[in-house]
């Protein structure tokens, strides 16, 4: 998933400097828009999924401690 993320994140990168090449401002900064967006995602998704990690980290820990009871 992050690959995939990081192609569109890099794909929105090349849209820009197209524009930009070719004169096109405004099109370039809605690009840049979107691949900031985008970045926000995938730093939100990387949170979850630290925050998921955790969360199980501490439910094995926790069912370990149950067990030896």
């Amino acid at each position: 998933m992050r690959v995939q993320i990081q192609g569109v994140l890099d794909r929105e990168q090349a849209i820009a400097k197209a524009h930009l090449e070719a004169g096109k401002k405004d099109r370039a900064l809605i690009a840049l828009r979107q691949r900031k967006y985008q970045q926000s995602l995938l730093t939100k998704t990387d949170q979850q999924l630290e925050n998921l990690e955790q969360m199980v980290r501490c439910s094995v820990y926790l069912h370990g401690l149950k067990r030896s009871r």
